[in-house]
């Protein structure tokens, strides 16, 4: 299996999957039960506290554990768990839902539900927490008992994704109208058994009025209807031998037989509502969502990650860092830096090997595929370098000082600032002026694309946030006010928020690094869909200079002119871990493409007066690591 974790992006332009996803999504439990498959010795696995819908519970396939979501009773979004069977080790890994277990156990691929910038579909995420990864656009994701594909479903029909070819196909022949979340591979993978309607027209939108929803079992050889009920739930489960299958009508679980033509038999002992079964890998026992009342065990909250920073290599720049950029695969890292003294370098830490490529370096901007970077030195040129030949591929004049540049996710767009107040964006693959907007009455600090390209975010010396359309330079909001010069810049890779730090002002001009003692240095998140505050996070003692967010949104990391770089979770908002005593202010954090790591970079020192040293600069790089609470 060479790339489950990572397959790049494939779309399949799917209409409406929200819409349909939230209107036929099944009912939900009070908690997680497990019992034998003839129904007894059950007992209750968990119940979140705080959470009222549990659901789409699913067994690892060492038996341990069991990977489930769980909605909140505020009715916010629902999140997803893993719990040991025994009902300890609670562990909340994130928003969304409807986990689903690789066959070696360590990753998981989940349903992500979307938001305003990011397409609904299947993520991977690794099942310590750490990395994320969009695959498809889709809902209700299903590993493949090989772990080549991913099966998911795009309302009225299932197809797969290959891990390896990035392709899409679909896995049955003829389109439903309406295909219900949580259907299942057969454990030989040669067949899918889900829960399907061909009758929802129009005409027939009340449920009563339909023949009924149909259990199919399909394979290359076409779709077999096994039975029809009206009440037919969408959650079906096979047993390990593949001859049974599980599924619920009018929530209660029942047992129906492959190959014979008998009707599904409910499992004996049933009360209240039980829904979405999941078999154990050895065939004895049945997990499921219920809401019948047990008085044991009592609600449990969820175990928080913790993680910490902690130093694993060092690299001798031997020069101010400004820029750095990891390679996909994160085993390299361009460093950019003072053209006079080494300029940019690319390290691969794999090796220890360093490569010298000369040239510009104070802001380094990687393309998503790691073979070229986007760069400048303060002066109008903007170059496109190969990272393994150092060739300029492309240069772009902007027509004044260069002081920020990034590129778009997808790598397609460069927005460029300059001393002019003016920003630009251009189409990498030509060199294309796309737009130009000169609304900024002070020097620009930074800015970013969204997550989804289409607008920018720029700040400046008017201590406000600005957003703007990329494709013609419109401004779209400028109400994100702070009490100081904004420098820290971050969207999440889901577009939901944005950060921003701030701090004090240019001395002089923009072309040098001294800036003036802040008084705020705090960092603030936005809603991006409304342009509102969502809270603040203090603790710096000096300007924020830079920012980052872990591609799974729920870290942040930032470094400071106080010297100290400084990892925080975004959901409590809080100060998680603190590294001080490096070489003078921080200019640069960037977390690894897998989140597991953070590369920091700096080097300039501020004496008394306006006089300002480059020391010889040690890039250094973290892990991003998980500890117990009983550690110090």
């Amino acid at each position: 299996m060479a790339r489950s974790a990572f397959a790049r992006r494939s779309s399949l332009g799917v209409i409406g999957l929200v819409a349909a996803f939230c209107a036929f999504a099944p009912a939900r439990g009070e908690g997680i039960y497990v019992m034998r498959v003839d129904g007894t010795a059950l007992r209750k696995v968990v119940e979140v506290a705080g959470c009222k819908a549990h659901g789409s519970p699913q067994w690892s396939h060492d038996g341990q554990r069991l990977a489930f979501d769980a909605a909140p009773v505020n009715q916010g979004a629902s999140r997803w768990y893993i719990v040991n069977v025994d009902g300890t080790g609670l562990r909340e890994m994130g928003d969304h839902a409807m986990p689903h277990w690789s066959p070696d156990d360590k990753q998981l691929v989940y349903q992500n539900y979307g938001s305003a910038n990011v397409k609904m579909g299947a993520c991977v995420r690794n099942a310590d927490g750490q990395g994320n990864n969009w695959l498809v656009e889709g809902i209700a994701p299903r590993w493949s008992p090989d772990g080549e594909r991913i099966a998911f479903s795009d309302g009225r029909q299932i197809r797969s994704l290959d891990l390896v070819d990035e392709k899409t196909q679909p896995l049955h022949a003829k389109a439903f109208d309406h295909i219900e979340v949580g259907f299942d591979w057969s454990h030989d993978g040669q067949r899918l058994a889900f829960v399907g309607e061909r009758d929802r027209s129009l005409g027939l939108v009340d449920a009563k009025q339909r023949e009924g929803r149909d259990l199919v079992i399909s394979n290359t050889a076409g779709d077999e209807v096994r039975f029809t009920h009206r009440e037919l739930q969408g959650h079906v489960a096979w047993s390990p031998d593949d001859k049974t299958i599980c599924l619920a009508i009018d929530d209660r679980l029942c047992l129906i037989s492959v190959d014979s033509d008998q009707a599904p038999e409910p499992i004996a002992g049933q009360v209240d509502k039980n829904t979405d079964p999941s078999w154990s890998p050895d065939g004895q026992w049945l997990a499921f969502a219920s809401s019948r009342q047990t008085p044991e065990p009592a609600p449990v909250t969820a175990a928080k990650p913790r993680w910490k920073l902690v130093e694993t290599a060092r690299h001798p720049k031997g020069s101010i860092v400004y820029g750095l950029g990891f390679t996909p695969d994160g085993n390299r890292v361009v460093m950019g830096g003072d053209p006079i003294d080494q300029g940019v370098q690319v390290w691969n830490r794999m090796t220890g090997e360093t490569q010298q490529l000369g040239g510009q370096g104070i802001a380094i901007s990687m393309f998503p595929d790691g073979k070229q970077f986007a760069t400048s030195w303060l002066g109008p040129k903007v170059q496109i370098v190969g990272v393994d030949s150092g060739d300029v591929v492309r240069e772009l004049d902007h027509g004044s000082t260069v002081r920020v540049l990034a590129l778009s996710k997808d790598g397609t767009r460069l927005v460029t600032g300059g001393l002019d107040h003016r920003l630009k964006v251009w189409k990498t693959s030509t060199g294309e002026l796309v737009s130009s907007f000169q609304k900024h009455d002070s020097w620009l600090t930074r800015a970013v694309f969204s997550a989804d390209g289409k607008s920018v975010y720029s700040a400046g010396h008017d201590n406000k946030l600005h957003l703007w359309d990329a494709s013609n330079g419109n401004e779209m909001r400028r109400e994100m006010e702070h009490p100081e010069t904004v420098w820290g810049l971050a969207v999440s890779p889901d577009g939901r928020f944005v950060l921003t730090g701030t701090g004090g002002s240019f001395v002089s001009s923009p072309i040098n690094l001294y800036i003036s003692q802040g008084q705020d240095n705090a960092i603030r998140m936005w809603d991006t869909a409304a342009g509102k505050q969502l809270g603040e996070m203090k603790g710096h003692t000096n300007t924020v200079y830079t920012l980052d967010i872990s591609p799974d949104a729920r870290l942040a990391v930032s470094g400071s002119w106080d010297g100290t770089i400084r990892l925080w979770d975004l959901e409590s908002r809080s100060e998680i871990s603190r590294i001080e005593g490096g070489q003078g202010y921080v200019t640069r954090v960037l977390f690894s493409p897998d989140g597991t790591q953070v590369i920091a970079g700096g080097g300039v020192t501020r004496q008394p007066g306006v006089i300002v040293t480059y020391p010889n600069e040690q890039i250094r790089l973290y892990n991003v690591v998980e500890y117990s609470a009983a550690e110090k």
